[in-house]
């Protein structure tokens, strides 16, 4: 497992995305209004679909943001839809991301 998270972070650093800690994962949330929901994190293996890396791997963990005002989960249907959605759906395709216990977290 240790070298498919080696070749994710290489891929990650050669795309420019940033390591930051955990800490520093969770306050890129908070000042887009989210926070991480621990009581529904997943751990897994995540599998590319398309292009040129389908089929690699690499284990991560998920994370479900919560909006901070409402307690809502961002999946509700009554979550907002607004700038901080669209915030928290930018911060999903880097430039940063931290490791946790041999995963990378994600939202």
């Amino acid at each position: 497992m240790k070298n498919v998270l080696e070749k994710e972070l290489q891929w990650r650093a050669a795309q420019g995305w940033q390591p930051v800690s955990v800490a520093q994962f969770e306050s890129a949330l908070r000042a887009i209004g989210y926070r991480r929901d621990k009581s529904m994190e997943a751990r897994c293996m995540a599998r590319i679909m398309t292009g040129e890396r389908a089929g690699d791997i690499y284990p991560c963990i998920t994370t479900t943001p919560v909006e901070v005002e409402t307690g809502l989960r961002y999946c509700n249907a009554s979550a907002d839809r607004g700038v901080r959605f669209a915030a928290l759906q930018d911060m999903r395709g880097g430039p940063f991301f931290a490791v946790s216990h041999g995963a990378i977290l994600e939202v």
